[in-house]
């Protein structure tokens, strides 16, 4: 922001009635803001769960009920050999930061890395020598296989502004989100479940 528009901006709000205006507006701002997200995730968890049921019972969807946490997370997981014996999942497809208007979602292949009973390093590195996908990253993060940005970030307004609910990109948004989950499920399901069986890693 220059100098010249910044003081445009201050002269123009501190006028009596643009002053009051904004005030009366500003504090409806986190409400919208937060029923903005809520309703755009739990709209892609429902299209998600509405493809998955067409197909068979053999996948759990899961989104996170806070989903401004940090770590919120829309995910998909196999309900068989993908779970921990206390019932979460060991390794998931995810997207995750959800709700992060200082960062950008990203979308891939989580791994529990507090499932301490599995040999997490195993598991870890035989995913990441068997996947090639150049549109995949990875670094030292130890509870992602790879991740990839979904495309999204809520630090743009313009980004923001795809997910209100009349704005005509927000269901190509939803349904490109979903299709790539799924695509990365249906890609790496085999590898993942072979991974997981010729470990059984108990420590």
């Amino acid at each position: 922001m220059n100098d010249n528009y910044e003081t445009q901006i201050l002269n123009f709000f501190t006028e009596e009635d643009n002053f009051r205006n904004m005030l009366a507006v500003n504090c409806h701002a986190d409400k919208v803001r937060k029923f903005v997200f809520n309703e755009f995730w739990r709209d892609t968890s429902n299209h998600l769960k509405s493809l998955l049921l067409k197909e068979n019972q053999k996948w759990e969807i899961e989104l996170s009920p806070n989903i401004f946490s940090t770590n919120a997370q829309l995910r998909i997981y196999k309900l068989d050999n993908w779970l921990r014996a206390n019932r979460t999942p060991l390794i998931s497809i995810a997207v995750e930061r959800l709700a992060q208007e200082d960062d950008f979602p990203y979308i891939g292949i989580w791994l529990n890395n507090a499932a301490y009973e599995f040999d997490l390093f195993t598991i870890r590195e035989s995913l990441r020598t068997q996947i090639f996908n150049t549109n995949f990253e990875f670094d030292s993060n130890l509870w992602w296989v790879y991740w990839q940005k979904v495309g999204l970030d809520f630090s743009n307004i313009d980004d923001l502004c795809k997910i209100l609910p009349k704005n005509e990109s927000r269901d190509i948004l939803k349904r490109d989100i979903v299709e790539n989950l799924l695509k990365i499920a249906k890609d790496y399901e085999i590898l993942i479940d072979n991974v997981i069986n010729q470990n059984k890693i108990k420590k």
